[in-house]
């Protein structure tokens, strides 16, 4: 239990910090450029998730093996959704608060959406 939570620490650093880096740079790059990288990263924090509950699983506490598969990724699916969540909150609701949220810049060909994304942005400020 104490290997997994280490694990999963580790990989919720290592998201977060890949999400700092591609906010950070996702601000100059094209919409579709942005999504293509939320995607890897999203494939990527799976992956993590999937390595660190691994030592939660490794000893036959369960003998079904189908009954721990389904665990498993009960398991995975809850870290998953925790991990988007926390994602969520920092990205719109700390950054923003701390000053460090920039517009993208594919954002200015689209005033509509524009006003909508700035009225938004403002409602997660405290």
């Amino acid at each position: 239990m104490k290997a997994t939570l280490i694990r999963v620490g580790m990989v919720f650093l290592a998201v977060l910090v890949g999400t700092e880096v591609l906010l950070r740079l996702g601000v100059h790059w094209k919409e579709s450029t942005s999504e293509l990288w939320e995607i890897f990263s999203i494939m990527v924090m799976t992956a993590g998730i999937v390595w660190a509950t691994g030592p939660l699983f490794a000893k036959a506490i369960i003998r079904s093996c189908a009954l721990r598969v389904f665990c498993r990724v009960g398991v995975v699916v809850v870290l998953f959704v925790g991990f988007w969540v926390a994602l969520f909150y920092y990205s719109m609701s700390i950054r923003t608060n701390l000053g460090w949220y920039e517009e993208p810049k594919w954002v200015e060909q689209f005033p509509e959406f524009q006003k909508q994304w700035r009225a938004k942005v403002e409602s997660y400020k405290w």
